[in-house]
This record gives structure tokens, C-alpha cells and sequence, in this order.
């Protein structure tokens, strides 16, 4: 179950709420971790591989909020924006 002050964050600002949600139950396939794997240079560091995986698991969310349709018209990005640079 959500926290209330989470609850309160997506009731007020859902763009900002998809945004910032950290949801590490996405499921990777072994063939789209290897395909990132290599387009990395032949020495990387640790660093550089999970900052990779993670750039491919919030992909991996976005398409999935857009089949579910989790997604947000620009000007609705707009007002929310509004609201917030006041």
C-alpha cells in the first residue's frame, strides 16, 4: 500500500510522481542486458554498466506506462509545470 504523503504527491502532481517513482521490479530480458553490455567500451567501470542498466530499466517503464496508459498530454505537462516554477 501507498504512503499517504506518496498518495498525496500522485494526487497533486502525477507527471512529477511517474516521474520520480523508483520501480525496480521491472523485468529486463537477458538479450536487452547484453545488447547494452555491448555498446559499452571494451574497459568500463562499475559505475558506468549500472548507470547503463538503469538508463535501460526506465525505458523499460516508460513503454510500459504508455501500453498501460500512464502517459500525459503536453499541456497537461505544461500546467503541472506552471504550478510548479511559481
Amino acid at each position: 500500500m501507498m504512503g499517504a504523503s506518496a498518495e498525496n504527491l500522485r494526487s497533486k502532481h502525477p507527471a512529477f510522481y511517474y516521474l520520480c517513482r523508483n520501480n525496480l521490479n521491472t523485468m529486463l530480458t537477458r538479450d536487452k542486458v547484453r545488447k547494452t553490455v555491448d555498446r559499452l567500451p571494451e574497459n568500463f567501470t562499475v559505475d558506468q554498466i549500472i548507470e547503463e542498466l538503469v538508463v535501460l530499466n526506465k525505458i523499460e517503464e516508460g513503454l510500459k506506462d504508455v501500453e498501460n496508459g500512464r502517459v500525459f498530454t503536453t499541456d497537461q505537462v505544461k500546467k503541472e509545470l506552471n504550478t510548479w516554477l511559481k
